[in-house]
């Protein structure tokens, strides 16, 4: 399932390439060497399996793979198969992100409760405690990209191909719920339009799992920031 979930991803990707004039070995873009396109989106092994968890970031603050695109395995490997000890606040706030939303279904309302009483970031949380986390892995159930494609990059190259190929991945996604981590104009903007779309799936946005503001980096407060902002969403 998930390696053909892949297939049409990369087929998405290939035909953006090509329009860019992305070189789909180096992910550098002709007549602009300084623009590097990092990598495909994260797709977890589990995806489909529950209820489909699309995150999507704002931007690509490092480029992980200097020299080429990083694959969909690789990417998996980064945030799937790390350690959770590992995560940076971005994927630790991810993890409890998805594990707030699959708790019913997959039987975890009792450690959502335990580590939302914890008093504890998200990052300290998979560090520290992990004996009150689930013994399944939440971030094998979703999928992350990035609404902003080129590593280091704060805004859109071309605007009008950036967002089609978003919309193609939500087509090939099929996502149940849609995170958009961050509480930007543009994140408002493309959230409102998709839910006057008449989306089938949920739509949600929050804070970024990584600002520091309202303490955000706690699972209870990251949560509950998300809930308060989609409100006007219809959720």
């Amino acid at each position: 399932m998930t390696r053909k979930l892949e297939k049409a991803l990369e087929k998405t990707y290939q035909e953006f390439f090509e329009d860019m004039g992305i070189d789909p070995e180096t992910g550098r873009r002709r007549g602009r060497p300084n623009r590097k396109f990092a990598t495909y989106p994260y797709v977890g092994s589990k995806y489909k399996r529950a209820k489909k968890i699309l995150f999507v970031g704002l931007y690509i603050a490092k480029d992980a793979s200097p020299g080429c695109i990083q694959s969909f395995p690789e990417r998996r490997a980064s945030i799937e198969y790390r350690f959770l000890s590992c995560h940076n606040p971005h994927i630790a706030g991810t993890y409890m992100t998805a594990l707030y939303f699959l708790k019913e279904e997959l039987g975890w309302d009792s450690h959502w409760e335990k580590i939302a009483d914890a008093d504890s970031t998200c990052q300290k949380a998979l560090k520290g405690l992990r004996d009150l986390l689930p013994s399944e892995n939440p971030l094998s159930y979703c999928a992350l990209t990035n609404w902003q494609k080129f590593a280091g990059e704060k805004k859109m190259e071309i605007r009008d191909r950036e967002e089609k190929l978003f919309d193609e991945e939500l087509r090939v996604f099929k996502p149940d719920v849609v995170v958009f981590q961050g509480a930007c104009a543009e994140f408002k903007r493309k959230a409102e339009d998709l839910k006057k779309a008449g989306t089938r799936y949920s739509i949600y946005m929050g804070q970024s799992p990584t600002a520091w503001a309202g303490g955000v980096r706690r699972p209870k407060i990251l949560i509950d920031d998300i809930l308060q902002k989609s409100r006007h969403l219809g959720n």
